[in-house]
């Protein structure tokens, strides 16, 4: 369990909040200001902005008087460098309950399994008081929620049941000591202060304790009943003293990776030595990490055989192995899985560098090959305006011919072409009542003066107007196309004949020719030429009025 998940938080840093019964607000400064909920109590708690994983929860107990009555109140404080300012942070944030300045009456440090434990105990919290350190201590690393009873190496609490009483074991496992390997003997003496001590007998004491391991191995093996197998026993280089007693430390490790350590110490403080004839006493059994002399000696100091303890020893292992082994392997892929991602980073920065040199190289190439382009450039350009000097120029290349929209038929002879594209200036043609085909235009100047209509120019042939107006070009050939029947089925020298009528190719002087030779297409006319032959007649028509205009 983090010690940071049991904080709930009401107010981020730098936020203000009101307090009853004060006449202003609170800033909680740079601090998160929460509360810690219990089963049976709820304490109010502060979360400095410094604060770790690693750091223990303070219990603050602040008293003073609320309407001339004794009051209490403890104040959780997470991140706080000592107990002053654990202090400090209490009263500045949490001190304004009571009518005058509150006091400090004890500051308590605590882990967080300890601290949950001791809100979910109902009878201590009948009455709100302060909280008592020996309450609070009583209940950190606690080995069990039971007393585990034996009766023999039969279990006689937890129903009976090994696998009960090991699970009571991993929910008071705060520190995860039942899952973590044993770091050796070495780790263990250091860390609780091992001082060895010189004997002069010492050739006795390995013997005695050749034979004690020897012993206990055996047992242990045999009660193990088909379940794990001892692969290793260590000891102790020789005995040593904590706490002023003499002590020996024997280390059993199994064939799935966990392991038993139990110290011995002589029961006399006096004792300069320990000869073979001299009773140990088990007083601290590890199983992995997990100090679990509670639960195998419930009643310290009393004689267990050692059958007895090897039993139940083992008892314990058989069960925590399968879970164990899940944990172990779950840790070593994950350590497989930091390595090979750390390798994988090592591979992909190499690989990085590599591209990045190659990239470079190509980049140096790259300016080089530009370089030798734009000498070689330079040379060509140089050598081409040498040639220019000495040859004459040469002709001007003709400029493409230019292409204009298509011509536009706007009925009854009359013709338009534009200028360009837009459309705005163009040309409007037709043959007028000389047989002369008669151009106007439509340009700016036209429209400026003439109101659109320009002054028109006379042609004699279509060839002509079109040298005068190429934007014509296409004309003859739209006459003709224009001109010819759907079905295809009329006198194609008919047709010609109309065509050069309306085109103004023959001679309108002979009236009486022209006259007989429609007579004659009329009466043989199909309905391919209806329309030709139309516009032949109004042409014709068009000059005889013209001509009888001039007859004064």
């Amino acid at each position: 369990m983090r010690n940071i998940s049991i904080f709930k938080q009401h107010w981020a840093p730098h936020q203000s909040r009101t307090v009853a019964g004060f006449d202003s607000v609170v800033n909680s400064g740079t601090c998160s200001i929460g509360i810690i909920q219990g089963k049976c109590r709820m304490l109010n708690a502060i979360v400095t902005e410094t604060a770790t994983e690693d750091d223990q929860w303070r219990i603050v107990n602040l008293k003073g008087y609320k309407d001339d009555i004794v009051a209490f109140d403890s104040v959780a404080v997470l991140g706080a460098v000592d107990y002053v300012q654990a202090s400090s942070l209490a009263v500045l944030q949490f001190g304004r309950i009571f009518d005058f300045d509150s006091a400090v009456d004890s500051v308590i440090e605590t882990n967080t399994q300890g601290l949950m434990r001791y809100l979910a105990v109902p009878h201590y919290h009948k009455n709100k008081n302060i909280i008592p350190e020996w309450k609070l201590s009583q209940l950190q690393d606690v080995i069990c929620g039971t007393v585990p009873g034996w009766d023999g190496i039969n279990l006689t609490s937890h129903e009976g049941q090994t696998s009960h009483l090991m699970l009571d074991l991993q929910r008071h496992d705060d520190h995860g000591g039942l899952l973590q390997e044993f770091d050796g003997l070495a780790s263990l003496l250091e860390s609780i202060g091992a001082v060895y001590a010189d004997f002069d007998s010492i050739i006795v004491e390995y013997q005695y304790l050749e034979k004690l391991i020897g012993m206990l191995h055996k047992v242990m093996q045999s009660t193990s009943k088909g379940g794990v197998k001892i692969l290793n026993v260590e000891q102790s280089e020789k005995p040593f003293k904590h706490k002023k007693v003499l002590n020996i430390a024997v280390s059993y490790s199994f064939e799935d990776g966990q392991s038993i350590t139990i110290l011995f110490h002589h029961p006399d403080r006096e004792a300069k030595k320990i000869a073979p004839q001299d009773t140990l006493i088990s007083w601290k059994i590890l199983m992995n990490s997990r100090d679990i002399t509670g639960a195998i000696q419930p009643n310290q100091g009393e004689g267990i055989a050692m059958p007895v303890l090897a039993g139940r020893i083992m008892k314990l292992v058989n069960q925590n192995s399968a879970r164990f082994k899940r944990t172990q392997a779950k840790k070593a892929e994950n350590v497989q899985a930091l390595a090979d991602a750390e390798q994988r980073l090592l591979d992909k920065q190499d690989t990085k560098a590599a591209l990045e040199a190659e990239i470079q190289g190509l980049l140096n190439q790259l300016d080089e090959h530009q370089t030798q382009q734009l000498e070689q450039q330079n040379a060509e350009q140089a050598s081409q305006n040498e040639n220019a000097a000495k040859e004459p120029e040469g002709k001007p290349q003709p400029l493409p011919p230019k292409t204009y929209p298509p011509i536009e038929d706007l009925g009854e002879g009359y013709y338009q072409a534009f200028k360009n594209d837009k459309k705005i200036d163009s040309w409007t043609a037709h043959v007028n009542t000389s047989g002369e085909w008669e151009v106007s235009a439509n340009n700016a100047q036209s429209r400026a003066w003439n109101r659109g209509f320009g002054a028109p120019r006379f042609f004699n042939t279509i060839e002509a107007m079109i040298a005068k107006y190429p934007a014509f070009a296409e004309l003859p050939e739209m006459l003709d196309t224009s001109n010819a029947g759907e079905g295809g089925t009329g006198n194609s020298d008919d047709a010609d004949y109309l065509n050069k009528i309306i085109k103004g190719e023959v001679d309108f002087t002979k009236a009486n020719e022209i006259e007989t030779q429609l007579e004659e297409i009329g009466n043989r006319l199909p309905a391919d030429l209806s329309d030709l032959f139309e516009q032949a007649v109004s042409s014709y028509s068009v000059y005889q009025v013209g001509q009888a205009s001039q007859i004064h």
